[in-house]
């Protein structure tokens, strides 16, 4: 179904003028036409179809012109920004006082379900709850008819996923400057007790002055939220920038999931690539959770080893051993801003093995020259496991929740861009 046949559908639902089972059936015909080579749009199939009278459709039609797509009072829609998953934004101009907005209404596709739905207002709630330079702020929200909408901050510019396609990768000093900004975002929603749980660089947006602003809080989770909505084994997150502890479908997730993400998306900055490559969602996702990252220089060799041992930190694979805070890793990139080494991300040798569930590193022996402690420990090889016969359960259990992500990611459909490069 194309882009006008969505709209008239979402207004024909707005307006009472057909159910969503009169509409899926109207959407299985033109399909079935489609398939005998008649093409119909979908507003004449429901009217030779009698779901519709001739006038009902002319009048949501006429409400297309002139370029607005969906009447939201005091708003006015001029274009289609993009769509995911969850809904498509579109740019519009706030009448009262003549700026552009974004807005973003939810699929008709997935109004029914009402944990969508839940999760819908749940980003414009926790959106509204934030007020900071770096994140996209909250206008307003409402429901007319059957569809939801919230109003958001316009950004002039594009995501940083765009950049990057653009430019391969930035140079280390930009680089810092958009992680500090996004950490200074991601310090202010844990304050308001908000993780992310989805940072990434199409969640970035750029204005054309540089600044950087975190959007799409659509998979973001508060302390204390309805249980149902986060459960436990069912993973949230983009593979290729996802935390161990999110792919393992862990429930108790605080913002060292958002610094690792981070560190995947500073590491995709400064490497022009993301961290682990694969040919599917799952193969990238088990790297994630049993692989030693590699080094950002394999890469770039002109990246300095102050940014290195910090990218490293931020993705260790424990939350232990990371960044405890965004404070934490704020001085450290403040740091590296400088041309300093960090005082808390210390560059070790990269391993050579893969870290396996269940294994431990030996103990290092006495008598090993010059080495550090420090180093002696990354650098000794990791003890093999024991064989066991649950081993297959557990593996069995894992490929279970990596089917999980999958389904998350297909649901969520990634970040609705909310920028537009000017031109």
């Amino acid at each position: 179904m194309g882009e006008q046949d969505n709209i008239f559908a979402t207004e024909a639902i707005r307006r009472g003028f057909v159910t969503m089972s009169t509409l899926d059936e109207a959407k299985a015909l033109q399909k079935k036409f489609a398939e005998l080579g008649v093409q119909e749009s979908l507003a004449e199939v429901m009217v030779k179809r009698n779901y519709l009278t001739r006038e009902q459709a002319d009048s949501i039609a006429a409400a297309g012109k002139g370029g607005g797509k969906f009447t939201i009072p005091g708003y006015k829609i001029t274009a289609k920004i993009g769509s995911g998953g969850m809904g498509t934004v579109y740019r519009a101009t706030q009448l009262s006082i003549d700026r552009s907005v974004a807005i973003k209404i939810l699929s008709s596709k997935v109004n029914q379900d009402m944990q969508s739905a839940e999760r819908f207002t749940r980003e414009a709630r926790n959106l509204a709850r934030l007020n900071h330079v770096n994140i996209v702020t909250a206008i307003d929200a409402g429901k007319i008819g059957n569809v939801l909408y919230y109003v958001m901050e316009y950004v002039e510019g594009e995501s940083l996923g765009d950049v990057l396609k653009r430019r391969g990768k930035l140079p280390e000093q930009e680089a810092l400057h958009i992680a500090i900004q996004v950490t200074r975002a991601l310090d202010h929603a844990n304050g308001h007790g908000i993780i992310h749980r989805d940072i990434k660089p199409d969640n970035i947006l750029m204005t054309r002055d540089g600044i950087a602003k975190v959007t799409d809080l659509g998979l973001a989770k508060s302390q204390g939220e309805d249980a149902s909505l986060t459960q436990t084994g069912i993973a949230v997150g983009t593979p290729n920038y996802i935390s161990p502890e999110q792919a393992r479908g862990e429930r108790d997730l605080d913002t060292r999931s958002d610094i690792y993400s981070l560190g995947a998306t500073l590491y995709h900055m400064v490497a022009g690539t993301t961290p682990f490559k694969g040919s599917s969602a799952m193969e990238v996702v088990t790297k994630h959770l049993t692989e030693q990252m590699p080094s950002p220089k394999q890469s770039n060799q002109l990246l300095s080893d102050g940014i290195c041992a910090i990218v490293g930190k931020m993705m260790e694979k424990t939350r232990e051993r990371r960044y405890q805070d965004q404070k934490q890793l704020l001085g450290d990139l403040e740091l590296a801003m400088d041309g300093k080494m960090p005082r808390l991300a210390k560059l070790l040798p990269v391993r050579q093995t893969s870290v396996r569930p269940g294994t431990a590193v030996k103990a290092s022996r006495p008598g090993a020259g010059s080495m550090t402690r420090a180093t002696r420990r990354a650098a000794l090889p990791m003890e093999q496991p024991k064989k066991s016969p649950l081993l297959p359960i557990a593996l069995a259990a894992g490929g279970a929740v990596l089917l999980g992500i999958i389904v998350a990611v297909a649901m969520s459909g990634g970040g609705a861009p909310v920028a537009r490069r000017g031109g």
